[in-house]
């Protein structure tokens, strides 16, 4: 409940970074449930999944708040971004890249 609550009440990216990823880690135990073999194999895939996507995520959110500041969840707080996407394209697709693809591997 924390980290569902916490992910809905963030106020810029890296709050969101944080809670999304500790809603990540409590999720484990419900793909492990079971304890089999099966229900452990697929844990540890998850996992994979997660920690590789978190990584990208990771990545993707430092590099724009390096880039910009940080990012405020509020009318008008990405206009920074905005700017910085018209100037740097380049390196705006790669930020883009690594947010969407980290956070499209957690749910396949």
């Amino acid at each position: 409940m924390t980290a569902t609550v916490g992910l809905s009440f963030s106020g810029n990216l890296i709050t969101f970074l944080v809670f999304y990823e500790l809603l990540t880690l409590t999720t484990y135990p419900l793909v492990a449930h079971w304890g089999d073999e099966k229900s452990l194999k697929a844990s540890k895939i998850y996992l994979r999944y997660a920690l590789g996507g978190g990584v990208a995520v990771l990545m993707g959110v430092v590099w724009l708040t390096m880039e910009v500041g940080a990012v405020d969840f509020e009318e008008g707080g990405a206009a920074e971004v905005a700017d910085f996407a018209q100037s740097n394209p380049a390196s705006a697709a790669i930020i883009f890249a690594l947010l969407v693809g980290g956070m499209g591997s957690r749910r396949r």
